[in-house]
C-alpha cells in the first residue's frame, strides 16, 4: 500500500472511530434519560453501570483520534456525560 492510501485508510478508519464515539455517547445519553424516567432503583443502577462502562470505552479510544477539534468534541461530550452521571448517581453508603 502506498503512502497516500495509507493516509486515505487511516482517515477513513478515524472516522469510523469519531462515528462509533458520537453513536456510544448519544446512545449513554438516552440511558441516563431513561434512568431519570424511572422508579426503578434496579433499572437506575443497571442503567448507569452501562453508562460509567460506555464512559471507560469512550475515554480509552478518544486518544486515539488526531483530528483536534473531533478530539475536543468527543471530551467534551465525556466530560458532561460524567458530570450526569455523577448528578443521577445515588450518594455512596
Amino acid at each position: 500500500m502506498d503512502e497516500r492510501a495509507l493516509g486515505v485508510a487511516s482517515q477513513i478508519a478515524e472516522n469510523a472511530l469519531i462515528g462509533f464515539l458520537q453513536a456510544d455517547l448519544d446512545l449513554s445519553f438516552t440511558m441516563l434519560q431513561s434512568a431519570a424516567l424511572t422508579s426503578d432503583p434496579e433499572i437506575v443502577r443497571n442503567t448507569l453501570d452501562k453508562a460509567r462502562s460506555a464512559v471507560l470505552v469512550i475515554r480509552q479510544l478518544q486518544g486515539r483520534i488526531r483530528n483536534p477539534k473531533a478530539s475536543k468534541i468527543i471530551r467534551d461530550r465525556a466530560d458532561e456525560l460524567e458530570r450526569e452521571l455523577s448528578a443521577l448517581s445515588p450518594p455512596e453508603s
